[in-house]
Formats: C-alpha cells, structure tokens, sequence
C-alpha cells in the first residue's frame, strides 16, 4: 500500500532526532483523534435526549448522569448537557490547536534540514558538474523539492494517519451502536471510493510528474530572456523567446487543469457514497424498527458521525492522491543526497580539521572530454589563510 510504502521510505530519509521527534508527532496524533472523536461523542447525549423519548431511562449512561445531578428536570438536564458540551469542545480545540502547531513545526524544520543537506551535496560536486546541468534543474531540486515533499508528503502523510484513526474510533462507536449499519454502509459505500482511487491515482501522479519536468524549462527561458535582454534585443529572437514561453505555459496549464479537476472529484464521490448510505440506512431502519422514534435517533446519530467523517474522508484521499502525486520528491532526495551530514567540518571523531599549509606536486587537471590539460605539472604551496587564485583564458 501507497502509505506504508511511503511511511517506510520517510522513516529511512529521517535522522535520528528527527525519528525520535516523529514518534512524539505520532503519539499528539493519537491524542488530537481521541479528542475529535470525543468532542462529536458529547453532542450524541444531547442529540439522544432531544429526538428520544425516554431516552434517559432507556440509556445507561444518561441514566447514570442523571442521578449524579441529583434527577434534575430534564429541561435542566439537556442545558448541563449543553455547557457540559461546550467546555468540551473548548478544551479540545486548544489541544488540538497546539498539537497542529507542533505538527507544521516539525515539518517545516524537516523541509530546512533536507533543503540545507541538498545544497551541500550539490556544492560539492564542483564546477564540472554544474557546467552539465541546467542550473534551474539545481534551483528546484534545492528549494522545490524539500517544500513540496514537507507540503505534499509529510503533511499528508501526517493527515491519514490522524484521519485514519479518527473514522476507527468513529466506526467501532457506530459498531457498538448497531453493528448491521456499519456492515451495510462497509459493503455499499467502501468499494465506491476504491473504485474512483483506483482510477485516477496513476493520472493524478502524470500530471505532477509533467509539472516537475516542465518547471524548470519555464524558469530558464524567462530567466534568459531577462538577464540577456540586451543580447536578446540586439538580436532580435524576442519573439522566439515569447513563442518558447507561451508554449510551455500552455502545457503547464493543460496539466493543472486537469490536476485540478480530479482533485476536485473526491467531495462529490463522498457525497454520492453518504447519500447512498443515507438511503441504505432508511431502508434499513424502516423494517428493522417498530417505532420511528429509533429510526430517527440512528438518522440522527449517523448524521452526526457523517459530519465529522465526511471532511475525514475527503482528506484521506485527498492525502493519498497528493501523496501519490508527490512521490517523486523523495526519489529526488534519495538520489541527491538529502542524507548528507549536515555539518561537514567536522571530521569522524568531531573535531575540526586543521591545517598549516597544503602542498601540490606535479598536478595536472584537464575539464571533462577535454584533452588538453589546463593545468600541468604544477606545483604549489599554500599556507594556511592565504587565498590564492588561478586564471585562466576566460578570466
């Protein structure tokens, strides 16, 4: 599967502290579901209390409220049910606000230590190197990829998980609840989500692959055209330039559109899943029910929990189709070096390299597919803090 794949290859990118600090996330991740789903449980006894009949006698739990409050009259009772509710929901949304905080932090400070790794490792490959290479292609792998792979596979990745556990605590609810509903809604509504996954997940993924391979091309001609517009004047290729542009321009926008709109299917599959489940549940209700005060306590009840799980499920898959899309960000780490320590000076044993003076002895270099040497035989000492410069034809 698409996550545990992309869980594995996260865990082997990260540092060690990054690891340990990863598990922390997790852990807030497991408290931030718990307290979702236990804001939506205390509005069930209120809900329970306004659409029942004696419910708080029929109900164990209201039943046991009741007589801790000393057998308030039930008007009195739903309005401590009410303030009970928002104290709740208040103390929920503080924690979940600061376990969202420390959730950004973590990866944007992941993203700041791949970017930095990157552009150590690109720097150390030398001129050579970078003679080959459009250095837009650098740019990007240097600042793009690690924002992209920070927005669109860490937080997303982040977002399943604690989407994934808030449905399950939601669903084993529901399952104490009346196990037949969650079996029927399991059967009809599930398979339409994995069908419409199934199709556009690949599509979804060529779209940003061709967005990644074009980026780079529209910063280089629009980078050219105005660093060079003298050159570019004189000669009169402005036009050429234009042409070059609008071209890729209209490439790139043909494939955001259409990013764009199977990103904006998964809504309108959800709400085609929930009505269908709304209508299985009717049906249901209607001939497993005497009375009808039931079958609205389970309409209510599942409104409910299709309040919160309908976002959930939105931005599941949202989360797997982004993640899915993003996948090339980690190869580009994994191929470019984003594991590189961090800080080079330092030698195996921590301390930091020290020298008097380096000597070359009969040194020759040559560029590559150059067969002439540019340097040959040469020999040098240089003490420690002199700067010394070597020029050549073209300065």
């Amino acid at each position: 599967m698409i996550i545990y794949r992309t869980f594995k290859r996260l865990f082997g990118l990260l540092p060690s502290a990054f690891k340990r600090r990863g598990i922390l996330v997790i852990i807030f991740l497991l408290v931030n579901s718990f307290l979702d789903v236990l804001g939506l449980g205390a509005i069930i006894p209120v809900v329970l209390v306004l659409v029942k009949d004696g419910a708080i006698q029929s109900n164990s739990f209201l039943r046991q409220m009741h007589e801790i409050t000393g057998n308030l009259d039930e008007e009195y009772f739903i309005l401590m049910l009410c303030f009970m509710l928002v104290i709740v929901l208040v103390l929920k949304n503080v924690a979940t606000t600061f376990i969202a905080y420390y959730q950004a932090k973590f990866t944007y400070e992941l993203k700041n230590y791949f970017s930095q790794n990157l552009f150590r490792s690109f720097y150390r490959r030398g001129l050579p190197y970078f003679k080959k290479l459009n250095s837009q292609n650098v740019l990007r792998n240097i600042n793009g990829v690690p924002s992209s792979f920070a927005v669109s596979i860490v937080l997303p990745l982040l977002s399943f998980l604690t989407e994934s556990l808030i449905i399950s605590f939601i669903l084993i609810g529901l399952l104490y609840y009346d196990y037949k509903v969650v079996i029927i809604l399991a059967v009809v509504v599930f398979p339409v989500f994995g069908l419409f996954y199934r199709f556009a997940k690949n599509k979804i993924k060529f779209f940003q692959e061709e967005l990644y391979r074009l980026a780079p091309d529209m910063s280089r001609v629009s980078f050219e055209a105005i660093y060079g517009f003298t050159d570019v004047k004189v000669t009169g290729t402005e036009e050429k330039f234009f042409e070059k542009h609008h071209a890729l321009q209209k490439e790139m926008i043909k494939h955001n559109i259409m990013s764009i709109t199977y990103q904006s299917v998964p809504p309108k599959v959800i709400e085609f899943s929930m009505f269908l489940g709304v209508s299985l549940i009717i049906t249901y209700g209607v001939f497993a029910f005497d009375d009808r005060s039931d079958l609205i306590a389970l309409l209510g009840l599942f409104a409910l929990a299709a309040y919160r799980v309908l976002p959930s499920i939105n931005r599941l898959m949202l989360s797997v189709m982004t993640i899915k899309s993003y996948e090339y960000t980690m190869e580009v780490m994994e191929r470019d070096g984003a594991l590189v320590v961090s800080n080079p000076k330092k030698d195996e044993e921590g301390e930091v390299l020290s020298f008097q003076s380096l000597e070359f002895k009969d040194l020759s270099f040559s560029y590559e597919n150059k067969l002439e040497p540019v340097l040959k035989n040469v020999n040098l000492k240089v003490k420690n803090g002199e700067v010394v410069g070597v020029i050549g034809e073209s300065g």
